[in-house]
């Protein structure tokens, strides 16, 4: 059974399974957090989720039930959504259709269509994985990812936010390098060891975006600085697993790059690829268990 009811934010008309009553969802369209009726039809409550002190249990929850949650019930349909972006992917990231017709070329860049439409809804998928664990989820809960003009609008969205995120991240450790390289300052290990500095700063970065006030305030430095220096051992579990996603990301080939290897190592590569989503999908958990846990050391 469905429980529907009015979004107490906009208005908007939400439901959810009857067995979830009484836990704390978001609005997918004005991010307003409430606790979802026990009856249908019923006013949701809207909640505060600052608390005052940490939360008890972040590294147990991060390095175990980040795990133990692929195996939820709830969390098989989105896990099976996601392993089938990831081969779609896969197979047919660089496949490219085109044509020259009598008097015309017809240009039907299927690779960059899919790899712009599954990166973008696998990244949709991250961003509201950190907010569905903010608002209380355990679960790998399916992506609400609408239809027609909605979809597409969501698609451009994540993938536009993620960019920009890294990028901001990213930009003042370039200029840095950049100055020293021009005052030969320093080594090759270190000036490469900086420009990988902002991906350190990333996953806060998609926390501010997702569950802070405004999206404007990722241009705050103390919004950025000031959580990690308070929790540095806890984040440091968060940066370590996006570097473990990145790098088997970066290992793993598409099928073009090794269409014509044995079968085996076809397999391999398309695993690793699956393995890299679901270990992206569990880094993105525990930037919401960060924020779940420790978000009385955040400034906003």
């Amino acid at each position: 059974m469905t429980i529907s009811f009015d979004c107490p934010g906009c208005g908007r008309i939400c439901g959810f399974a009857d067995q979830h009553a009484g836990r704390t969802a978001r609005c997918t369209r004005c991010q307003q957090r409430f606790v979802i009726p026990a009856v249908d039809g019923c006013k949701a409550e809207k909640v505060n989720l600052t608390p005052d002190a940490v939360v008890p249990g972040f590294f147990r929850a991060a390095l175990v039930r980040t795990w133990t949650a692929f195996f939820h019930r709830e969390s098989s349909t989105a896990v099976v959504f996601l392993v089938a972006l990831v081969t779609f992917r896969f197979f047919l990231a660089n496949i490219d259709l085109s044509a020259v017709m009598p008097g015309f070329a017809l240009i039907v860049p299927i690779g960059w269509i899919v790899i712009i439409l599954t990166w973008g809804c696998q990244i949709g998928y991250y961003m509201e994985t950190i907010a569905n664990t903010l608002a209380g989820w355990d679960e790998y809960l399916l992506p609400d990812v609408g239809s027609g003009f909605e979809f597409l609008g969501g698609v451009i969205q994540s993938l536009y936010l993620y960019i920009v995120a890294l990028i901001l991240m990213e930009l003042p450790f370039l200029m840095l390098v950049n100055w020293m390289q021009s005052n030969q300052i320093g080594s090759p290990w270190m000036w490469h060891a900086l420009t990988l500095g902002g991906f350190g700063l990333f996953p806060i970065a998609l926390l501010i975006l997702t569950g802070g006030p405004e999206i404007y305030c990722i241009f705050r430095p103390d919004y950025i600085v000031l959580p990690i220096v308070r929790a540095a051992g806890p984040y440091a579990v968060v940066v370590g697993m996006f570097v473990l996603a990145g790098w088997v990301e970066i290992a793993s080939a598409q099928y073009h790059a090794v269409k014509d290897q044995p079968i085996s190592i076809v397999i391999l590569h398309w695993a690793g690829n699956v393995l890299a989503a679901l270990l992206g999908l569990a880094a993105m958990r525990m930037v919401g268990l960060f924020g779940r846990h420790y978000r009385c050391k955040f400034p906003w």
